[in-house]
C-alpha cells in the first residue's frame, strides 16, 4: 500500500519498557507542567521558578519551553533572565528574524532586552546532517508520491535507514535541536519536522526496533512526552490499557463530531492517566486547561497540541450513529468550551 506523509495506520505496542519512571525526569517535566499552570493565571513569577528549577537540572533544553520562559520573563520584567533564553533559542536555530518578524517580539528587537541576540555565540547546529535530513526527505516522497510498487518504497526505507544509523543518530539517540536546528513557518517554530516524517516510516518498516528506540530517546531526555505522544499518534488504534488519550487511533482527548463535542470520564479516563504517567504526560485535565487556554491567550505561548481530534462522516446517518454511540457510553461526556 502506499503511503504520502499525512496518512498512516500502523499498529504498535505501547506498553512500558521501563518497569518505573526516572526520578529526576519526572521532577523535570512536573516543574515545566507546573511552571505552564502559572501561565494559565497571569503568575509568571512563579512561572519562572519552576522554568529555572527544571532548566538548571539540564544543559539543554526544549525550544517550546524556553520560549514560555522567554515571554514570562519579559510579561515579569525579569529582564535579567530574557539574554540566557535568547540565546538558547539561538543556538537551536531559531533565527533572529523570527523575534524581529513575530509582533510579539518585534516590540523588542531594537531595546537591551535584545541587544544579546546581535552578539557572537557558539552552536553546535550541523548544516551536513540538515542537508542529508533534507536531501532524505526528496528521496522518501518520491516512490511514494508517483505510485511507485511496495518494493521500491522499502528500498528507498532501507537504504534511508542506514544513513540515519550511520550518518544523523549519535549511540542510536535522535539529534537534538542544538544540533539539527528548528524550521519557521510563518511566524510559528517547527521542531525537526522532516526528520520526523522520515521517522515515521521507519517505525512501520519496524515496530520493536524503533518502539525501543522511542522509549530510550525519551529517557534520555533527547525528545520530550510531547513529541513522543506526537509520534505515537501515527502507531495505530490500541487497546483502553494502552491509549495515551480518550480515543484509540488518534489519541484524542476531545473528539469532535459536527457541531457536538465529547471527552472521556470515569473509569476510562483514570485507565488513560495512569498510562500517560508512564511517559511522563501530565493528566487530562491539565491538559484540556491548557487547550483552552491556548485558544483564548494573545500571548504567543507553545503550549498544549494534540489534544483535539476532529471526525468527518460521509452521511448524516453515520453523525447521528457516531453522536448515539458517545452519549450512550459511560466512559464519555460531553465536552462543552468555556
Amino acid at each position: 500500500m502506499k503511503i504520502l506523509i499525512s496518512l498512516f495506520l500502523i499498529y504498535f505496542n505501547l506498553s512500558p519498557l521501563f518497569s518505573q519512571l526516572n526520578p529526576k525526569l519526572n521532577t523535570y517535566y512536573q516543574s515545566l507542567y507546573t511552571a505552564e499552570d502559572f501561565i494559565l493565571t497571569n503568575q509568571f513569577d512563579s512561572s519562572i521558578y519552576y522554568y529555572e528549577k527544571a532548566f538548571a537540572m539540564f544543559p539543554e533544553n526544549f525550544v517550546t519551553d524556553l520560549n514560555n520562559a522567554l515571554i514570562c520573563a519579559i510579561e515579569a520584567d525579569r529582564y535579567e533572565l530574557t539574554g540566557k533564553y535568547i540565546v538558547e533559542l539561538l543556538k537551536q536555530g531559531v533565527p533572529r528574524s523570527y523575534f524581529e518578524k513575530k509582533h510579539y517580539f518585534s516590540r523588542f528587537v531594537d531595546s537591551q532586552i535584545f541587544d544579546v541576540m546581535y552578539e557572537p555565540f557558539e552552536t553546535k547546529i550541523d548544516s551536513f546532517k540538515i542537508k542529508l535530513i533534507d536531501s532524505m526527505l526528496v528521496t522518501d516522497q518520491y516512490p511514494r508520491v508517483n505510485n511507485m510498487p511496495d518494493s521500491a518504497i522499502l528500498a528507498i526505507d532501507m537504504i534511508n535507514e542506514k544513513i540515519l544509523e550511520d550518518k544523523i543518530f549519535t549511540d542510536g539517540l535522535l539529534p537534538k535541536s542544538y544540533e539539527v536546528g528548528v524550521q519557521i513557518y510563518g511566524d510559528t517554530i517547527l521542531v525537526t519536522p522532516n526528520l520526523h516524517i522520515l521517522m515515521i516510516h521507519q517505525v512501520r518498516d519496524d515496530l520493536e526496533k524503533y518502539g525501543k528506540f522511542y522509549i530510550n530517546n525519551l529517557e534520555h531526555h533527547n525528545i520530550n512526552p510531547l513529541t513522543y505522544f506526537s509520534q505515537a499518534q501515527t502507531f495505530g488504534e490500541r487497546s483502553d490499557t494502552t491509549n495515551l488519550g480518550c480515543e484509540g487511533r488518534i489519541f484524542a482527548v476531545i473528539e469532535s463530531f459536527g457541531e457536538d463535542a465529547f471527552t472521556c470520564c470515569c473509569n476510562l479516563k483514570d485507565q488513560v492517566n495512569k498510562n500517560r504517567a508512564k511517559y511522563y504526560l501530565e493528566d487530562l485535565d491539565r491538559a484540556i486547561k491548557k487547550y483552552r487556554f491556548s485558544k483564548t491567550t494573545k500571548l504567543p505561548f507553545m503550549l498544549q497540541k494534540h489534544v483535539y481530534g476532529k471526525w468527518e462522516f460521509p452521511d448524516d446517518k453515520k453523525l447521528e450513529d457516531a453522536i448515539n454511540k458517545r452519549l450512550s457510553d459511560p466512559n464519555y461526556v460531553r465536552f462543552l468550551e468555556e
